[in-house]
């Protein structure tokens, strides 16, 4: 799925300014719901790189964005609008302007598997012990070799080779994790419905499918998000000392 999405990015160096910083962003929603138009308010009130075209990051793919705009997107309909949604960097307000299904063709992967099973009803400290070994052994994976001796040291039944798959046949949570992943580089810990999986990709056939560009852009966000993140931590931590 592309979806066209325009942003509003209200930032947040302290803790101390978020509920004034919120309380702006609410404002801003109102007068949005109200036919204020979006691309005027985001030149005159965005803090995003977007803000001098109006807010318009264009037609986005899935895994683009951050998990938490990523997930709101998802629930909403073309013209909706959402927000504020705080992250770490401070305050979104999206619009979703048009989205289309971008056909995945004969695209395909063969992806391989290792699987901490777990059952449905499984506790918040069985996922987190379970996360926990996956984030452990994902450093240790350098290719389909290894991980296929460590799908078999550690992993549960279910793990090792799921074969050619096409992608076009995969749900979109999984794309979304699949689609900016390198060949040979091991997937962050997912939940799947059997519990926390790794993934890796052995080989793909992306049919036109342009990987490189959906992972650089995924990479600058993230990279944009942790600027924000560190330069409001440098503040948190700064002191001033005032000599007269």
């Amino acid at each position: 799925m592309q979806r066209r999405v325009s942003e509003i990015l209200l930032g947040v160096d302290s803790v101390l300014q978020d509920d004034d910083v919120r309380r702006t962003a609410e404002r801003l929603v109102e007068q949005l719901r109200g036919g204020a138009n979006f691309g005027a308010l985001a030149r005159q009130f965005s803090q995003s790189a977007t803000a001098s075209v109006g807010g318009d990051l264009g037609w986005i793919e899935e895994g683009q964005l951050p998990d938490e705009l990523s997930d709101e997107l998802a629930r909403m309909r073309p013209g909706e609008l959402a927000g504020p949604i705080p992250t770490f960097g401070g305050f979104y307000i999206l619009l979703l302007r048009d989205q289309r299904r971008v056909s995945m063709g004969n695209a395909t992967v063969n992806l391989k598997q290792l699987l901490f099973a777990l059952p449905p009803d499984a506790a918040a400290d069985q996922l987190e012990q379970a996360r926990t070994k996956a984030a452990e052994l994902q450093p240790r994976i350098e290719g389909c070799e290894s991980f296929d001796a460590l799908a078999e040291e550690h992993g549960s039944p279910g793990s090792g080779d799921l074969g050619t798959l096409k992608l076009s046949d995969l749900p979109e949570d999984l794309r979304r994790v699949i689609l900016p992943l390198p060949v040979g580089q091991a997937s962050a810990p997912i939940r799947v419905a059997a519990g926390i999986s790794l993934l890796l990709v052995c080989s793909r056939e992306d049919d036109g499918i342009d990987r490189e560009k959906i992972r650089n852009s995924l990479i600058g966000q993230r990279l944009d998000m942790l600027a924000r993140r560190y330069l409001r931590d440098l503040r948190r931590a700064a002191t001033v000392d005032i000599r007269l």
